[in-house]
């Protein structure tokens, strides 16, 4: 029956990371970048294979009253299958703005 068949818990990947890295240009712009890395792993007794996703964001204070983010999801557009016959909505932008006030 192989490896596949001696998982402790359905939908566990055998293997996973992440890899990532910060940049902060000043106190009021950074940015973050993600790599994730997924392992083969069962769903039910289906077979679902490894996958990679990146994933990328920049925040920057605008002003003392507001902050934006930009976000992107699965920034290569994969689509991974994350259980079986479900893929990832694929490649998602996000824009925030986000304010406070006094």
């Amino acid at each position: 029956m192989g490896e596949d068949t001696d998982d402790a818990l359905d939908r566990l990947p055998h293997n996973r990371f992440e890899l990532w890295t910060q940049y902060t240009a000043t106190p009021r712009f950074s940015a973050l970048a993600r790599m994730r890395f997924f392992g083969r792993s069962i769903d039910k007794t289906v077979a679902i294979d490894r996958y990679v996703t990146f994933e990328a964001n920049v925040t920057a204070q605008l002003s003392k009253a507001y902050l934006g983010v930009l976000r992107i999801d699965d920034a290569l557009d994969e689509q991974p299958e994350t259980r079986a016959g479900y893929h990832t909505a694929g490649r998602v932008v996000s824009l925030i703005l986000q304010g406070a006030w006094e």
